[in-house]
């Protein structure tokens, strides 16, 4: 199901809610469309639009998740804005929205030390954030973007608020990197998990 047309905002964060996000979804028209592939012969629903919510099969984001299946919103920087609990400052006013583009790539923020939000090079080109309190992974993104892409932020769509990740529509619409995906993983991706036994509680099954 594609994303509503309407301009909207969803809102997540890490489990402890030192780290919480929105992102600011503009109207259709609006969105950021794919710059290197030819989409002029498409009708304009057809067309690859960003944001959009997607499957990732990678080795890379499987074990920086821990996820067998790893599910990403991936959006531009300018999308996206955090609010930062401070370490030292216990009454500190976490009201200030701070723009995705003064955090990433995290060089340029200089008040991180005082935060709980942490990074890892899980590559020379690629910075994945987590919190280093409740230690949820939130976010993927590239050290920089070959012209003409803009900046972009992966955030990990399991971190979004209950009441928004509830909506049918932020259901993936595409998967990447299948060339490397483990095949029985992306079986389990498109096909589900083929009716094993299903349980309200967790691993007790009596």
């Amino acid at each position: 199901m594609p994303l509503p047309d309407h301009a909207f905002t969803l809102h997540g964060g890490c489990n402890c809610r030192a780290i919480r996000y929105k992102i600011e979804v503009p109207a259709f028209k609006d969105r950021f469309m794919h710059p290197t592939r030819d989409q002029a012969h498409l009708p304009e629903r057809e067309k690859i639009r960003f944001p959009m919510s997607l499957v990732c099969h990678c080795n890379d984001c499987r074990r920086g998740t821990g996820a067998l299946i790893t599910y990403a919103f991936a959006c531009l920087n300018s999308y996206v804005s955090f609010q930062i609990e401070s370490r030292s400052k216990k009454d500190s006013d976490k009201n200030e929205w701070i723009p995705a583009a003064k955090i990433f790539p995290p060089a340029e923020f200089k008040e991180k030390d005082d935060t709980f939000l942490e990074f890892y090079a899980s590559t020379d080109a690629r910075r994945r954030s987590f919190c280093s309190r409740c230690g949820v992974s939130l976010t993927y993104n590239s050290v920089s973007m070959p012209e003409p892409w803009p900046a972009f932020l992966d955030v990990w769509t399991g971190t979004i608020d209950s009441e928004d990740l509830e909506k049918d529509w932020l259901i993936p619409v595409r998967h990447c990197w299948i060339d490397v995906e483990i095949p029985w993983i992306g079986k389990l991706a498109c096909q589900g998990s083929g009716g094993i036994p299903r349980h309200e509680g967790g691993s007790d099954f009596q």
